[in-house]
């Protein structure tokens, strides 16, 4: 499951951003932001069940390697661009029951 609730501490005040999450080759986008604020977006996205769901040709799951958080941006002019990014290793997340939400 995929849930992006809210950024924050954003480059640009007032300005609509999305986020995507990609694990290999599957990628998951909130869209644009729902409102926002001064350097403040909230989502209050969440993936279906249906969506959430990853089939890939690796024997291991370890082997997917990254997952990459990506912060998106929509010009009139150059259409989509990627503003900053942050990658962590699959493996951080593969507790099924996890004590703490992670923020990242």
């Amino acid at each position: 499951m995929t849930q992006v609730t809210s950024a924050i501490a954003l480059p640009k005040d007032d300005t609509k951003y999305e986020v995507v999450v990609r694990i290999a080759d599957k990628e998951i986008t909130t869209g644009e932001s729902v409102f926002c604020k001064g350097s403040y977006n909230r989502f209050n996205f969440r993936t279906k069940p249906d969506e959430a769901e990853f089939v890939g040709p690796y024997p291991n799951r370890e082997d997917i390697g990254s997952v990459f958080i990506y912060l998106r941006k929509k010009f009139k002019l150059g259409g989509i661009k990627n503003i900053c990014f942050w990658r962590g290793h699959v493996s951080d997340f593969f507790d099924p029951n996890p004590e703490k939400i992670k923020w990242v």
